[in-house]
């Protein structure tokens, strides 16, 4: 549940905050919607990671950190070469970043899609961990 609802806080306040910033350093008021808009926007691809993390916790415990931070930084390298036009679009879009890119249009289906699939991610990750061996 904190994977969830603790990340949509943080990426509400990091929005909120961002937004002001830019608000008040450009004068224009606009920024803030703007702003606050494209992290509100990222908050499923976050879930994604989300539901990835809560997978390998069902699947490999011990393994859960790095795995998760490993395709963290994957997505991340992945975003950094597709800006600078060294890998294509389609490599690109194994990251569930590339769904939310700011500049990219955004539906409603996307969203609703990465929601969905944080969920299953998430789901088959309990469902692992329960049927996991474990000493009381």
């Amino acid at each position: 549940m904190f994977v969830f609802l603790g990340t949509a806080v943080i990426a509400l306040v990091s929005g909120i905050g961002v937004g002001l910033g830019a608000a008040l350093s450009t004068g224009t008021p606009g920024e803030f919607t703007r702003l606050l808009l494209e992290m509100v926007r990222k908050i499923p691809a976050i879930w994604v990671m989300g539901g990835l993390a809560v997978f390998f916790f069902g699947l490999l415990p011990g393994w859960m950190n790095g795995a998760s931070f490993a395709l963290l930084v994957l997505f991340v390298m992945l975003e950094v070469l597709w800006e600078q036009q060294s890998i294509s679009a389609a490599v690109y879009g194994l990251s569930p970043f590339s769904y939310v890119y700011p500049a990219n249009d955004v539906a409603v289906f996307t969203l609703a899609g990465l929601c969905l699939v944080s969920a299953a991610l998430a789901i088959l990750g309990l469902y692992l961990f329960k049927r996991r061996d474990l000493q009381t």
